[in-house]
């Protein structure tokens, strides 16, 4: 019987943890080429070629392994500001497929930090910055 009200639990579990085709990258040691902006602007890279004409470091290889330009897309921030900053992604359901909406937390510190964040899209995936 205990087992019974257990595995009952656990069902709605599974459930609320479904899985989305959105997913963050660790950034190994890579840069941006271009100049970092002091607030996160989101850039789309949809093919390797691009991804490695805006990025240099022994990492982008590393990054390219782990994406299939043909079924997804990168997302980038690269910005400069406080140590405390946080980007942060909701995926909702849309009609067409999953709605990635970005936010943005400005730290509090004073300390002026490089941030970079990669996030991986399904290619049916649309983004926004929320506010």
């Amino acid at each position: 019987m205990r087992l019974v009200i257990v595995l009952l639990l656990a069902v709605p579990m599974v459930r609320a943890e479904e899985k989305t085709g959105v997913r963050e990258l660790k950034v190994p040691d890579i840069q941006p080429v271009a100049r970092r902006t002091n607030k996160p602007e989101p850039v789309k890279y949809t093919s390797a070629a691009d991804f490695e004409k805006a990025f240099m470091g022994k990492g982008v290889k590393e990054v390219l392994k782990q994406v299939d330009f043909s079924k997804e897309y990168i997302v980038a921030f690269a910005w400069a500001g406080s140590g405390g900053d946080q980007v942060g992604f909701r995926v909702d359901k849309g009609q067409a497929g999953e709605e990635v909406t970005f936010g943005y937390t400005p730290g509090v510190t004073d300390d002026l930090r490089r941030h970079l964040k990669l996030f991986v899209l399904p290619s049916k995936a649309t983004y926004k910055m929320g506010k």
